[in-house]
């Protein structure tokens, strides 16, 4: 049975058999992943990199059925790493092996229950490297400032009539006041465009070949 906590943002933990694994952001770009039994610790630093890829692996070697042997491995600058899914009388384990230079670590994960898989260790460890990502993402586009405000953003409109830009424009509680010069040129946008209606008597909106030929008769 998988038995899991949380300690703040910086770590979690969880039960997997009869030992505890406890996986620690460091300062540095690296997680610090340890098992932890009565009589054993055993601890390996790994780039955030290869903790994904180890979630991989737990996510794929979930999907395999019945005493199978599987190998995995992959670089991170000049370290090795393997995962190797592998069986004895009572359960199935996982294997992984990293060698970094002259040190070498090893973590042995077991299933949680019998044939239940890694699934559960998965998504919690993805959850632990993603979730943080998202957050920080929203919170970046919940707190972005407006540059300009609406008022300045109607005075910079490219639609804008001349006449709008002589007018006069208050903020006020109630809203925008708009007074002063509202008087029309030739430049300003509607005196730019070609207005009419069609007659009552069409049925159903005017195709693009009615608009047309309607143009080029006015």
């Amino acid at each position: 049975m998988l038995k899991s906590c949380s300690t703040g943002e910086n770590s979690i933990y969880y039960n997997a058999g009869f030992k505890s694994y406890e996986i620690t952001k460091c300062k540095t770009e690296a997680e610090s992943w340890s098992e932890q039994s009565r009589y054993l610790l055993r601890r390996v630093k790994i780039s955030h990199k290869v903790l994904r890829w180890l979630t991989t692996v737990f996510i794929e070697v979930s999907k395999e059925q019945g005493k199978v042997v599987r190998r995995w491995k992959t670089k991170d600058y000049f370290s090795e790493f393997f995962c190797t899914l592998k069986n004895n009388e009572n359960v199935r384990y996982i294997s992984f092996i990293a060698i970094q230079g002259q040190n070498i670590a090893v973590i042995i994960t077991p299933e949680t229950t019998f044939r239940g898989g890694w699934g559960n260790i998965a998504h919690k460890i993805a959850k632990f490297i993603y979730e943080p990502e998202r957050i920080q993402e929203q919170q970046q586009v919940s707190t972005k400032k407006l540059e300009s405000s609406y008022k300045d953003a109607f005075k910079s409109s490219r639609w804008m009539t001349e006449s709008t830009k002589k007018a006069k424009i208050q903020n006020r509680a109630s809203g925008i006041k708009i007074s002063g010069e509202m008087k029309t040129s030739d430049r300003d946008l509607m005196n730019r465009c070609i207005a009419d209606k069609f007659q009552h008597g069409s049925s159903g909106m005017p195709q693009l070949d009615d608009v047309r030929r309607w143009a080029s008769n006015t």
